[in-house]
């Protein structure tokens, strides 16, 4: 447990205990696990070539973060206090914003997801029963986007096309716009909370589209771009 094992991807050696551990018996040192994906299910449901596959993507987010959308002056940015999301039309990608995570993951806060990835969505709101603080009840609100995948089909409303691209690990994706870890009262929960995720599925419908037949012409659009920033 206290031996020294070298991390795969940086040749550090550390404590066994500080490292995670792939299926096939291969460690990740805890500063390489700063640069996956808080959507990424893990390395202990991965093996070592997953996880390189995985940093490999990440690297790509990064290069595409760093250059074209950081750069790009006509973002649309929704967000409710540190929460929502940035959309770039021009480059075919979106982000989703939580400041708070942000600060403490900043060498994987620079993941990007396609807009031709995404296949449906849909604001939610959750009541807290019995939680108050003061005189306001709490809930949970937000859009909720289904990203089109192989492993959860019956997410898909629209049906991909064979040829296009699915994500590689989400197929669920949750853009906060409100929780009640903020202990925010119910008045900003609904007044803001769901006044922003309401916004934000309004851009996603003029942006894809709400039937079938535009919304896959919009998805070979975005995706086209898609694929020229990532190449």
């Amino acid at each position: 447990m206290f031996g020294k094992k070298e991390c795969f991807n940086c040749s550090e050696k550390a404590k066994k205990v500080h490292m995670a551990k792939t299926v096939d018996g291969q460690y990740l040192c805890r500063s390489c696990q700063g640069l996956l994906s808080r959507y990424y299910p893990g390395c202990f449901v991965s093996t070592k070539d997953e996880v390189m596959e995985h940093l490999g993507y990440m690297k790509k987010m990064k290069r595409v973060y760093e250059g074209v959308f950081s750069d790009d002056e006509e973002k649309i940015t929704v967000m409710n206090t540190n929460l929502g999301i940035v959309i770039s039309p021009k480059t075919g990608f979106f982000k989703v914003i939580d400041n708070e995570w942000g600060e403490f993951n900043s060498r994987a806060d620079v993941e990007l997801f396609r807009l031709d990835q995404i296949n449906r969505y849909e604001v939610y709101s959750n009541h807290k029963q019995g939680v108050y603080v003061g005189n306001g009840a709490f809930i949970d609100c937000g859009v909720k986007v289904y990203m089109n995948n192989t492993r959860k089909e019956e997410y898909n409303k629209y049906k991909p096309a064979k040829n296009q691209k699915m994500h590689p690990y989400v197929f669920e994706l949750d853009i906060v716009t409100a929780s009640d870890d903020k202990l925010t009262p119910m008045d900003t929960f609904e007044n803001q909370g769901l006044k922003v995720a309401y916004e934000i599925a309004d851009i996603f419908d003029r942006l894809l589209g709400t039937d079938k037949e535009t919304v896959s012409e919009n998805r070979v659009k975005f995706a086209a771009l898609a694929d020229e920033f990532l190449a």
